[in-house]
Order: structure tokens, then sequence, then C-alpha cells
């Protein structure tokens, strides 16, 4: 676009107004004009006579004034009197002002006739006159419709000339439409209506610097300063002068820490002031827990002291240094807590790159949907291109600017068109390119990235955000790139698998399953979607067990495949071939026969291509099974370490099962002995120089299927078959997926026979837990508790409770039983058995030493059993007598905690009655103080709903209460409660 094309009457409006349209470009233009090293600022109104200023290295300012008028008349040069008194009033720093006008000066130089050019002049005078009377020297310049038009021609506003002048693109309905396009690409894989929230997408509200992130990090200043005064009340007192000194340093430290976040403001470009602020943090961190070891030291002292003494007992009550240390390390925490928020915040939004990796099915692409239809509603500049459409072997910027209708632009002119959209918004800009291993970009990225990426990263207000197969990571993004960008891992839905079940059963019509969804495999939406869909469409309303049912839902999704593809608009063909099926069957044999877990591509593509031949690419099968996520394409490394693209099937147990169903099949029933003995179709499982190795996938899948029916387990079967490698694994990870029924005698000699190791059976306590809620398994929690009663706590706590304490945090069985039950809402229906199992599991957990689990563990038992008073009252009843204090101690804990969350006497005084016959009748040791105040919140919460139980007043009454010589009223019960 050559500047005669400019009508500054069409100036792009902002906010529907061409007034504010013009005085924002001229601050953009402003804002590349400021000097190298300046602080330049966009005011709103007022504006205190400039639009934008420039703050210099020495202090001194540049200031702008835009008024978007075609003539200057009186009204005019009045505004502009008004507009630089005030700003000289106002900034006491300007040396520049530049007046901006669409509208050249005329100049006719005639007779006793002033023109507009001596009009400027005579202003200049006046204003330079009343600057001088300030005692300043102000220079002022004029920038109109040349000065502006010479600034737009050159080649770095290009783009902005662009963004102000062809309104048909860069717009909201531009935005909208170029995402529409990138979302009907994305097909099934971008499901709006059952989205699930994860955290992961607070990383994309940091990589754009929103508000978001700035008001995250600064909230983190009102828990500093309640800690900060917490300690300060609380040492008043104190006569020791180094924790006195310390003191106050720690103080003059947190109050510069809590003006720098009260200073922080959003900030879409620049230089963040994140790491100053972290580096300060750490100091003051440091004091903190300096001062937390010296009254460390002092707490020893005081115990050693108090030994013996009648305050013994109750030291951890008495002992002043303990409340004390216990304020320097909520501080400390909380110091750590913001410290981490402001590393991560850094590395997140101090680049201009973003890596998203992640295997296949975890829901990427339905992210970055998600993330772009938020921005744009937010207004915020966002652009999604989808891999699968790079398809030509053409540099990506030429098919980017194709797929955005844009081929009449350059690569230049397409940046800087989008930082004056972004710079209008306020907002860093995004440009997100899913899946770059899809489509042609195997070929063109690792070649093309670099260059790709030079011309955006010229624009600070433009970030980049790439999705990628962790598979492909390393094939397609070269190593440059790679070391530059922020980088994170898309888990699916780990930690929220029960937020997501709930959300994609309701959405499909299906019933919320009444036990936990523990495997590993609901992490992933495409197997959950798969799962639903498939039930959905077979009319099923809730979830089968056991192979058949795995199965079942797979082929009905591939049925469902099948019809899509059979369409005259697709493939074309009669469903009734069932072509899908057979062509995962062609390949699952392929793969049988094989030594790999996959087939080089163009075997792939030939054994499906045979089905329906004499196709082009486009129209052929074997792209349509790639499209619809049936088969996948990877560059898996081999066992030689060589690198070769290759093709599996996309759902992984499947392909192992239908392997495992075709092996079965060539078995005669009535001679099963038969089948793996030398020469038969299994011999290879115990004959490993037949075969030197068999995937864990396929011995899993045996492990399922021989059981279901043949009654017997494959190692019964075929002898040697369990020193094959993963095979323990595999018969583990088969008592998750087999039928309950298909669980013997023999089932537990393989399960005792494979535990050999320590890391054996931590892998077996895995799966264990994995079916522990599982009321008609034979494996279930009440197997899991006769194996713990039966151990003294010294030996019990050698094996379960190390197991614990690895365990937690490593996204397994034990996380997942607690996140689900942490997750529970009061009135959701479960099943009766499940809930006891559950619990059960849940409060051996209660033994670790490990405290965060030991904590979750016990906020997960009181959501689980709120609501469900005759569950605790088994709870209570079975671990009565459990020889470990930590478990009884947390027990009572949630007894109360559930009690004080009910509101009918009866359940409650059922409750109470057990909890006083178990403690106070009992007489427990006065040791377990905790104990005793738990359950004696039960009964008194039970009597103050009206319960009636028969107690002895003596037996509950606290210690520290002695003026209750009888039960309690409800009205001393509830001053208690609101003084706790």
């Amino acid at each position: 676009m050559s500047s005669v094309d400019i009508d500054w009457r069409k100036i792009r409006p902002l906010e529907g107004n061409r007034h504010h349209g013009f005085e924002e470009l001229c601050a953009q233009l402003a804002e590349k004009e400021a000097p190298e090293g300046s602080l330049f600022v966009r005011k709103g109104t007022p504006d205190a006579g400039v639009e934008c200023f420039a703050t210099l290295k020495g202090g001194t300012e540049w200031g702008w004034q835009a008024k978007y008028v075609h003539s200057l008349g009186a009204k005019q040069w009045a505004e502009l009197d008004d507009s630089i008194r005030t700003a000289i009033n106002k900034h006491p720093k300007l040396v520049r002002y530049f007046v901006c006008v669409p509208y050249d000066r005329p100049d006719a130089r005639v007779a006793r006739q002033k023109s507009c050019m001596d009009r400027w002049d005579e202003h200049v005078k006046k204003w330079t006159k009343l600057a001088s009377n300030h005692g300043r020297k102000i220079e002022f310049f004029y920038w109109g419709k040349h000065e502006l038009l010479d600034r737009l021609s050159k080649p770095e506003h290009l783009g902005r000339l662009r963004f102000w002048f062809d309104t048909r693109i860069f717009d909201d309905s531009w935005f909208s439409a170029r995402l529409s396009e990138s979302i009907r690409a994305a097909g099934p894989r971008y499901t709006p209506e059952i989205h699930v929230d994860l955290p992961i997408a607070r990383e994309f509200e940091a990589f754009g610097r929103t508000n978001r992130l700035f008001d995250e990090i600064k909230a983190h200043a009102r828990t500093i300063r309640q800690r900060i005064q917490s300690i300060e009340h609380g040492e008043k007192s104190t006569s020791e002068p180094t924790i006195k000194n310390a003191t106050a340093t720690l103080s003059t430290q947190v109050a510069g820490i809590l003006v720098a976040l009260g200073a922080m403001k959003p900030q879409p470009t620049g230089t963040l002031s994140f790491k100053r602020i972290a580096d300060e943090i750490a100091k003051a961190e440091a004091a903190c827990d300096d001062v937390a070891r010296t009254l460390a030291e002092s707490e020893r002292t005081h115990e050693i002291r108090a030994k013996g003494k009648a305050e013994a007992r109750s030291f951890y009550q008495t002992n002043p240094f303990r409340d004390r240390r216990s304020r320097f390390l909520s501080l400390s925490l909380e110091l750590r807590s913001t410290h981490e928020a402001l590393d991560h915040a850094q590395r997140m939004a101090g680049g201009s790159l973003m890596l998203l990796r992640g295997d296949w099915g975890t829901g990427k692409s339905h992210l970055l949907c998600d993330v772009a239809t938020r921005r744009l509603a937010e207004d915020r500049p966002t652009i999604l291109l989808m891999g699968q459409r790079f398809a030509s072997e053409e540099e990506p910027w030429t098919q980017a600017l194709q797929h955005l209708d844009l081929d009449d632009l350059s690569a230049e002119e397409f940046v800087g068109t989008l930082e004056a959209a972004a710079q209008t918004s306020g907002s860093r800009a995004l440009v997100m390119i899913d899946a770059i291993n899809e489509g042609k970009g195997r070929s063109i990225w690792p070649g093309h990235l670099s260059a790709f990426l030079a011309h955006i990263e010229r624009s600070p207000w433009i970030g980049v955000v790439l999705s990628v197969r962790s598979s492909y990571e390393k094939v397609v993004i070269p190593d440059d790139v790679l070391s530059r960008a922020a980088d994170v891992t898309h888990e699916g839905f780990a930690d929220h698998e029960y937020d997501a079940t709930k959300k994609f059963f309701d959405f499909y019509g299906l019933e919320l399953p009444s036990t936990p969804l523990l495997v590993p495999e609901f992490r992933k939406p495409l197997f959950l979607k798969t799962l639903c869909k498939g039930l959905s469409d077979n009319g099923e309303r809730r979830l089968p067990r056991g192979f058949h049912g795995i199965t079942a839902v797979f082929d009905l999704h591939l049925d469902a495949v099948n019809r899509v593809l059979a369409q005259p608009m697709r493939l074309d063909f009669s469903p009734k071939d069932h072509l899908v099926k057979k062509a995962l069957e062609a390949i699952s044999n392929a793969l049988l026969e094989s030594d790999e877990e996959w087939l080089p591509l163009a075997k792939a593509r030939e054994i499906v291509d045979r089905l329906l031949p004499n196709r082009g690419f486009e129209q052929s099968l074997y792209r349509g099974l790639v499209v619809e996520g049936v088969l996948i394409e990877e560059v898996p490394r081999r066992r030689d370490g060589k690198q070769e693209e290759g093709v599996r099937i996309g759902y992984e147990r499947m392909a192992d099962h239908l392997a495992a169903k075709t092996l079965i099949g060539r078995i005669d029933p009535n001679d099963l002995s038969s089948a793996f003995a030398k020469g038969g179709p299994l011999a290879f499982l115990s004959d490993r120089e037949q075969r030197p190795y068999v995937s864990p996938g396929l011995l899993e899948a045996l492990c399922v299927q021989i059981p279901e029916q043949f009654a017997q387990e494959l190692s019964t079967l075929a002898p040697g078959v369990d020193g094959r490698w993963g095979f323990a694994s595999a018969f583990r990870q088969s008592l998750v997926w087999r039928a309950a029924e298909a669980c013997s005698d023999d089932t537990l000699k393989v399960l005792k026979s494979v535990d050999e190791h320590a890391d054996d059976r931590t892998e077996s306590l895995d799966v264990l837990l994995t079916v522990a809620t599982l009321p008609e398994h034979r494996l279930n929690a009440r197997f899991l508790d006769r194996q713990l009663w039966r151990n003294s706590m010294p030996d019990r706590d050698a094996w379960w409770s190390t197991f614990l304490h690895r365990a937690w945090g490593t996204h397994g069985a034990v996380d997942r039983l607690v996140d689900w039950a942490s997750s529970l809402q009061p009135g959701v229906l479960l099943d009766e058995g499940a809930v006891d199992l559950s619990a059960l599991a849940i409060s051996w957990m209660l033994s670790t030493s490990n405290r965060f689990l030991r904590d979750r563990a016990t906020k997960a038992l009181v959501c689980l059993l709120t609501g469900r008073l005759p569950a605790v009252v088994r709870l209570v009843d079975h671990f009565a007598d459990v020889n470990d204090p930590y478990i009884l101690e947390r027990i009572y804990s949630v007894a109360y905690g559930t009690v004080m969350r009910c509101h009918d006497p009866g359940p409650a005084g059922q409750l109470a009655k057990r909890v006083y016959q178990h403690v106070f009748a009992a007489g427990r040791p006065p040791a377990h103080i905790l104990l005793r105040d738990y359950a004696r919140g039960v009964v008194e919460r039970a009597l103050y709903l009206g319960a009636k139980i028969n107690v002895d007043a003596a037996k509950i009454r606290p210690p520290y209460a002695s003026q209750w010589p009888t039960i309690p009223t409800k009205e001393d019960i509830e001053c208690v409660f609101r003084s706790s």
C-alpha cells in the first residue's frame, strides 16, 4: 500500500471513534521514535496535555499531543494552547513537544493575510515564552500529514499502515473468522461443550503477560504482610538482642518487598521486575530461616529443662519458643512460595517463545483452541494455525499467510500489522501453531523454523506458541530453538480425572461410576471421549468392566469412524465393508509378525491402501485413518539406535488386545496345553530363542484374556513366560483390566512370585490401590487391609509407610485416590461398599510420616465421609485397636470433622456412642491428648444437636475446664466452638 492510498478520514476507529484511532496511531509512531533506553508511557484520559511521553535516561521528557482535525481554526488553536499550558504545568521535565495533526499547514504568503504556517510560528513563540516564564526551555515540533506519511512509508511501518488503513483485516471479525477456520480443521479434537478447566491454562496467562499474571503475584503480598505483622506482634516483648535485631532487619526487608509487589503493573513488553524482586525475597527468606534455626535451638533447650517436671506432659502447649518459631517458618514458607511464583513467571513471560509438548491424545489441540477462544473474547489478538494444514513443501511463511487469507502481505508486513493490533489492544499478541509435527511439518520445519521465528521475534509485542508431540520434539525443532523456549508438558487430565470423568459422563448421558476410575488411561482426553462416545452411540448408560467391555467400546468407536469415512464427501465406500476394522486387524497382524511395536510408514500405507486401492493420497484410506487418529505417525527410536518414521495404532491398548485376540483365536479350547507346547501358536512365549522379544503390552493383554477365557494364568500355561522382560509389570497391570471374576488362588500365587524386590512390591501396591475401591474385586482394599493388620507397626512401616512416602507426588494410585476423594462434593451418590473400601485404603495412608500426604489423606477422608456417618462408625470400629497412634489420632480427627458438618442428631449420636465407648469408657492413656480432644468434640457436637447419650461427665471433661462439673449445655458447647 503506497502513501497516496491513505484517506485520513477512513482511519480505523478505536472503541468506535476515529479520534481515538488517530491518537493511538500517533502514540505507536512516537514509541518507535523515542530515544533508545527511554521509558515510554501511553496515557489515558485525562492526559495532562500529552497522549504519551518518553522519559529519557537523564530524566527529561518528550511529549506528544494528537488532534484528529482536518483544518486549524480558532477553536483548534485554543485547544492546543490549553493542552500545552497543561503539559508545561504537569510535566516539569518536558523538553520536546510534538503536535500531531493529519493536516499540512498552508503557507500562501499573501500580503496582509496570515497563513496557517504563520499562526504556527506565532504560537510556538507564545509557547516558548510560556515555558521560559516557568524557567524551562521546550522545543516544539509539528507532525502533519506529510511528516506522518513519511514515517508510515518506512519499511518498519508498512504493517502499521496496513492495520490502520486496511480495515478489512485484523479487526474482531477477521480474527474470529480465522479462528473458526482453525477450529473446523481441529475437528473432533476440540469439543468446547465438554471443556475441563486445567491449571496448564494459567501458563498462557503468564506467557501472554495478562493482568491475571500480575494480579496473582501481587496477591502474595497480603499473606506476607499478615505473616510479618504476626511476627512483629509476637516479638514485641522479646529480650534477646540477637533475635530482636534480626526481626527488625527482616521487617525492613519485607517492607521493601511489599512496596515492590505493590508497585508492580501489567507490562505487555519490556524487561520484567520479577527477578529483581525474587532476589530480594531470597535474602529475606535466608534471614527468616536463620532466626527460625536460632529459635529451634532455644526450643530444644527448653524441652530438655522441662523433662521430669509437671509441664512435660503438655510441653507442646507451654514451650514459648515453638509458636515463635512457627511464625517465622510460616513467613519463610510464604516467601518461598512467592519466590517460586516469580521465578516461574520470569521463565514463562521473560521470552517470546513457548513450547507445548505432550503425548498423542492428551488434549494439546483442545487447549490451544480454548486459549485462543478465550483470548479473543477478551480482545487479545490471537492467531491459531493448524499444523496439518501445512501440506506442501513451500516455505512456512507462504503457507501461513495463505491460511490467513493474506497472500498479498509479506512476512514483515504481517508482523507489523499484528504488532499494531497488539499495541492498540494493550496486550501481547500470540501466534500459536498446533501440532507442527503434522502435515508436511516433519520436512519443512527443521530447516525453516529458526528463520520463521526470526521475523516474529523482531517485535516485542508478539509471542509464539508451538505445540508438538513429544516423540517428534527433537526431530522437528532445531536445538537452538529448543534451548530458548519456555517449555510446558501437557499431562492431560492428570490429577483431575474425577472432574473430567464427571463432565464427560454428564455430557454423554452416562451414569457416573460409583467407584473412582483410577486407571491411568483416564488421564487422556481422547481415551475418555472415545469411551463415552462409544457407550452413548451404543445406547449404553454405564461403564462395563473387563476385556469385552474395553473392546466393545473401541469397536463402537471404529464403527463411527467407518461411517464418517464412508460418506460420499469423504472416501465414498460402503460402510458395510467395515474397512476401518479390517485395516486395523491387518495392521495388528503385521505388528504381531514383526519384532517392533510399529511398522515402517511405507509398509503401513501399503497394507491399508490395499483395502481401498487406486486412490490419490488425499482420498486414501490410510490418510483417512491418520486424520481420524486411528493410526499415528511417529518417529520411534529403534533398538539399534536408528530413527525411521513409523506408524502404530492410535489406541495402544486396543492394538495389544487385537493382537492377543488373534493369537487366542488360534487356540483349540479342547487341547489348551498344545497351544503353548513346541510348535503351538503361542509356543514363542516360552521359547526366547524363537522370539527374543515380546512387547509388555501384548503380555498384559494375554494376561487379561487368558484367565478370562480359560480360568488359568498365562504363566501357568506357558512356563518360562514369567522370565520375559516386562512380564511382572504386565501381569500386575492385567489385574487392573481383567474382569473381577478372573482372579483366583492361582492369581495370588503369581502375584506373590513376581514380588521379588522392593521395586516390585512398590508396583504391586500401586496396582492394589488402583483396584482397592472395587467391591467385586478379590484384591480390593480388604485384601490389602488383611496384609497390613498382620504386621507390627515397625514391620509395616518398613514396607508400607516407605512406599507411601516414595509414591506420593508421582501421579500414581496414591495421588489419584486421594485427589478423587478430595474432589467429592456433598450429595454425590456413591456405592456404599466403594465408600467403605475407599475409606479403608485412605485410612492406612495415615500411617506415613510424610506430613503432606497425611494431611491430604485426612482432608480426603472428611470429604469422602461427610454426610455418611454410618460409614464413619464402621471406620472407627475397624481401627479401634490399631497399633499405630498416627492412624488412630487422624481417624478421630476425621470423625470430628464429619460430625461437625452434620445436623442430624440420630447419626451423630450413633457415632458419638461408638467414640465414647472406644476412647473414654476404654480409658485411653492420657498421652493421647489430641485423640481425646477430637473424641470429646464428637461427643459434644452430638449433645449440641440433641442426641441422647449416656456418658460420664468426668471422663470427657477437658483438663483445662474444671469449671464444667457436669455435661456441658448447648450454650457451653457453642461457646467453645466459637472460641476455637
